[in-house]
């Protein structure tokens, strides 16, 4: 089975904007319902949430924000997996 078309340049987006976080060097019109995997919108409106609160906005940040929202005890409401994936990546390079 392919990847659906884009994944791989949401992720690298969102990488990118994990590891230097940069909000305001993406383009303002830029909305979460603009990516085409739901974890990754709800990864970028939590960035851009912690962003207009004047938050750093980083692997820490954002992990702990999603975590928080979870649903505990819920395994389908585990929005944080994603992320997850891109911080064991980030540790090892």
């Amino acid at each position: 089975m392919t990847a659906q078309p884009g994944l791989a340049a949401e992720q690298s987006l969102l990488g990118a904007l994990l590891m230097n976080g940069r909000l305001d060097a993406v383009p303002p019109d830029l909305r979460p319902d603009d990516f085409g995997s739901v974890t990754h919108q709800r990864i970028y409106a939590t960035m851009k949430m912690l962003h207009a609160d004047g938050l750093v906005v980083d692997l820490t940040t954002v992990y702990e924000a999603l975590r928080d929202r979870v649903h505990r005890g819920c395994r389908q409401c585990d929005r944080t997996s994603a992320l997850r994936s891109y911080r064991r990546r980030m540790a090892v390079k």
